[in-house]
Parts: C-alpha cells; structure tokens; sequence
C-alpha cells in the first residue's frame, strides 16, 4: 500500500510540470522522485520502525523540496523574461 500511494504522488507531481508549464521543475521532481521511491520500497520490506521514521523524515523534506523547486523555477522564468 505504501508503495503504490508514493507511485501515485510521484507522478501526481511528476505530471503538474507540463500541466503548470514548470519545465526545470520536472527534473527535479523526478529526482527526488527516486528518492522517494527507494525509501517506499525499503519501507516495504523491511518494516521496523526505523525505516518508518526514515519514510516520514524523507515524505516531510521531499514536499518541501518539491515547493522549493516549483518557486525557483517560476523565478528564474521570470528572471529570464525580464531579461
């Protein structure tokens, strides 16, 4: 279950790129995608506790990350259109 919810947010966000017209956003996206990915699937089979925590840790700094990209990148469009 944890596995499939993280494919679907991965591509929820990979997909708002080219919905939103955020063209560096996507790299990043997929990037941490990954990242998010990996940790999904590690969870999955491990299962302590550890490996939770690790989850969220990651779920926490992965959202944040992806807002981070989705501001820098409408910055630097509107930087390059000014000049």
């Amino acid at each position: 279950m944890i596995v499939a919810s993280s494919a679907l947010l991965v591509m929820v966000s990979v997909l708002l790129a080219p919905v939103a017209n955020l063209g560096y956003f996507i790299s990043g996206s997929f990037v941490l995608g990954i990242g998010f990915l990996y940790l999904a699937l590690q969870t999955n089979m491990r299962k302590p506790l550890s490996a939770a925590w690790r989850f969220h840790s990651y779920s926490i700094i992965y959202i944040g990350l992806l807002f981070a990209t989705m501001i820098a990148n409408i910055l630097v469009s509107e930087t390059r259109d000014i000049l």
